[in-house]
């Protein structure tokens, strides 16, 4: 009774969707750092500042340890007696009669936590899947998915781009689910297109995911210039995505083998995006020497 009041006595003070939950017991983690601050002024800090997850007081210790998100795995439930005491967030707009009922899953984005459960006096917090560095997480029809445009120096052909991406990220070159995927693309090339280092290139590409099916390198039809004429192993795409928006003419290559790649095309001139477009997988740059391939797009699934 005593753990089911002194909830309730803080999630009435507070007004914002992310509660301070306290309860007796005692962390498994280690803290961040520790301030001199008496456990409610601590509880308070903690509220306002966006990297902690949790304060923990010992006693009426003039001293509270804090855990920054991630920092703290699990919490156990102690008697009031013990005078250890945690405060945690939650984000919730509701306030439970009990320290069972406050379990709480929640979708939050990276860097939080997703998953709060309490079972038999054991608070266990999950941190939410996150991508690598400089990846940014999409949410699809099959899942979350982190997407990445990286750069590479010197240019690649597709094989390295997909060894690269498996290697450095455990992942795969990325399809395009839809357009927000294709346009967030867009968005990250563009300003890199100033680089000195393409100053040379009209047009520099970034290799994606797809593979033209066997059928349509011996032959042309309708068919086979669509996403439908090519194989796709990014395992959260759909079967019909509409990120695909092809370059003027393009696809081109049905018929042959020498264009069974997929890239993102842009125009270093222009700074604008020529779509996308297939070409030769085993080359690094084009035959006529104007055009190379400066990239891939990276797809991992969030961890």
């Amino acid at each position: 009774m005593n753990t089911i009041i002194f909830i309730l006595m803080l999630c009435a003070a507070l007004t914002t969707p992310d509660k301070m939950i306290v309860i007796f017991g005692r962390p498994q983690g280690d803290s961040t750092s520790k301030i001199s601050l008496d456990f409610m002024s601590c509880v308070d800090y903690c509220q306002k500042l966006d990297s902690c997850m949790a304060v923990y007081s010992a006693s009426e210790a003039d001293d509270c340890h804090v855990f920054d998100v991630g920092q703290l795995s699990e919490v156990t439930e102690t008697d009031k007696s013990d005078g250890q005491k945690v405060a945690f967030k939650m984000n919730t707009t509701m306030c439970y009669e009990s320290s069972e009922d406050n379990s709480m899953i929640t979708d939050g984005p990276p860097n939080q936590i997703c998953n709060i459960t309490n079972t038999n006096g054991i608070w266990k917090f999950t941190p939410c899947p996150s991508c690598p560095s400089n990846f940014t997480m999409f949410t699809r029809p099959k899942g979350k998915w982190c997407i990445g445009v990286v750069p590479t120096i010197p240019f690649v052909t597709n094989p390295e781009a997909e060894s690269l991406c498996q290697t450095n990220y455990g992942g795969v070159l990325s399809g395009l689910e839809n357009v927000d995927e294709y346009n967030h693309i867009i968005d990250v090339v563009i300003p890199m297109l100033g680089s000195p280092l393409w100053s040379a290139w009209t047009t520099v590409g970034f290799w994606i995911n797809g593979q033209r099916k066997e059928a349509c390198k011996t032959q042309k039809s309708s068919l086979c210039n669509t996403t439908a004429g090519f194989d796709f192993t990014d395992p959260l795409l759909s079967a019909n995505p509409t990120g695909y928006i092809w370059g003027v003419g393009q696809p081109s290559g049905g018929g042959t083998f020498n264009s069974s790649c997929l890239h993102f095309s842009f125009n270093t001139s222009t700074r604008m995006t020529q779509s996308v477009d297939d070409y030769t997988c085993t080359v690094n740059t084009s035959s006529t020497g104007n055009a190379g391939f400066a990239g891939y797009i990276c797809g991992v699934v969030p961890s």
